[in-house]
C-alpha cells in the first residue's frame, strides 16, 4: 500500500518550473541613448618645427552615447578647451567603447582640434571606469595627433606661419551621465 501511495504522489506532483536566466542588463542600459557633461585635463608634448612645447589643456564638453549592441557604445563629444600653447579652441571626439566588465570599458577613437593657433587631428585610446550606477565615469585616454601649429601671435597670423606639428598627451576626465 505504501508503494502505491508513493507512485500516486509522484504522478500527482507538479514538475518543477524552469526559469530562464535574467537578461544581462546593467544599470542605465535600458536606455539606448545617454547625454553627458564632463571635464578633462590633457598633459603632454607638442613639437612644432625644432621647438618642443609642453601641452596643458583643460576641456569642458558634452557627450552623446549611443548603445549599439549588448555592451558596446558609440560616444560623440563636443568640447571647448583652453590652455597652453593653444589659448582656446574646440575639439570633437568620436570613439567606440567595448565593455570588458560592467564597470570598465576600453575603446578606440579619433578626434579633431581646431583653434586660432592649431589644427590637429589624431587617434585616442580611451578607458572608461564607471560607478556602480554607471552615472559617474572616470575617463583615461592616451592620444597621438598631428597637424599644424602657428607660433606667432594671433594678430600676425598668416597661413605661411603654420608649422607641421606632432603631439602626444594623456587625458584624465570626469563625465556625469544624465
Amino acid at each position: 500500500m505504501g508503494a502505491l501511495m508513493l507512485v500516486i504522489t509522484m504522478l500527482a506532483a507538479e514538475e518543477p518550473t524552469v526559469t530562464a536566466p535574467a537578461p544581462d542588463e546593467w544599470p542605465q542600459e535600458h536606455r539606448r541613448v545617454h547625454f553627458g557633461a564632463g571635464v578633462r585635463v590633457h598633459g603632454g608634448v607638442l613639437a612644432s618645427g625644432l621647438y618642443p612645447l609642453y601641452l596643458l589643456q583643460t576641456e569642458v564638453f558634452g557627450s552623446l552615447n549611443i548603445r549599439l549592441w549588448a555592451h558596446e557604445e558609440l560616444r560623440v563629444q563636443l568640447g571647448f578647451s583652453g590652455g597652453w600653447p593653444d589659448m582656446w579652441g574646440g575639439e570633437t571626439n568620436v570613439s567606440f567603447h567595448h565593455a570588458l566588465t560592467e564597470r570598465v570599458s576600453i575603446g578606440f577613437g579619433g578626434f579633431a582640434y581646431l583653434g586660432p593657433w592649431s589644427l590637429r587631428a589624431g587617434l585616442e585610446l580611451p578607458i572608461v571606469i564607471r560607478s556602480s550606477s554607471r552615472r559617474h565615469q572616470l575617463l583615461l585616454g592616451i592620444r597621438l595627433h598631428t597637424g599644424v601649429f602657428n607660433t606667432v601671435p594671433l594678430p600676425a597670423w598668416q597661413a605661411n606661419n603654420q608649422r607641421a606639428t606632432a603631439a602626444g598627451d594623456v587625458a584624465v576626465g570626469y563625465v556625469f551621465q544624465l
